[in-house]
């Protein structure tokens, strides 16, 4: 629930600090489950495993998808694990590759990012 629809949460009779606390125990609970998913798949964990790399590519997804967006971010994520699959069949050399996977990530996600500005940056926030 966001800060500024608090009073018109109250003014229904929801809790507001309840449903915050409901919110981050369930997302909370959901991280956790997915972790373990994730450590029982790699048989291992160590904290370099998650670089920058990762939170760039966690970062655009959730930028393509909209902010807040389920189906978005969803949609997002096919499409921007999907993307480089059609560059495995150019052929180049392997140097080239992945600096022009990047290079396309970051394409995209400066092009969402101007073309969304004004959902992204509000300059006033709406109801």
């Amino acid at each position: 629930m966001q800060a500024e629809h608090g009073h018109a949460a109250q003014a229904l009779a929801v809790s507001v600090s309840q449903t915050r606390n409901d919110g981050f125990i369930l997302s909370s609970a959901l991280a956790g489950l997915a972790g373990s998913f994730f450590a029982y798949y790699i048989n291992y964990i160590d904290p370099s495993s998650f670089g920058l790399h990762e939170m760039v590519f966690v970062l655009s997804i959730v930028i393509v998808g909209s902010p807040g967006s389920f189906w978005g971010v969803t949609l997002a994520t096919v499409f921007l694990v999907l993307l480089p699959e059609p560059l495995r069949f150019i052929e180049m050399s392997p140097g080239i590759l992945g600096p022009m996977r990047q290079l396309l990530y970051a394409v995209i996600l400066f092009s969402v990012v101007y073309w969304k500005r004004e959902k992204l940056f509000p300059l006033q926030r709406t109801v």
